[in-house]
């Protein structure tokens, strides 16, 4: 979850290269991603773009779901 479209596209740019992606319009501004069709590690990758995301968008903390659960990831404490 984004809290803005501003956000939610800088998400999307973070993502685009590793994840098929699409950005559905809020509010609250969501980016849906979808495992890569190779499998593998994908959760650490997600989890590294996310962070980059965090460093550089202006929000302190990402809201993430999947299978019915909820994770709030936290930028690093010196983020934009």
């Amino acid at each position: 979850m984004a809290p803005d479209q501003h956000c939610a596209a800088l998400l999307l740019a973070h993502a685009a290269p590793i994840f098929p992606a699409k950005l559905v319009p809020g509010p609250p501004w969501l980016v849906r991603f979808q495992p890569p069709p190779s499998g593998g590690a994908w959760v650490i990758d997600l989890l590294a773009v996310v962070e980059r995301w965090l460093a550089s968008a202006p929000i302190p903390c990402a809201k993430m779901r999947r299978g019915g659960r909820s994770y709030l990831i936290r930028g690093p404490l010196d983020a934009a």
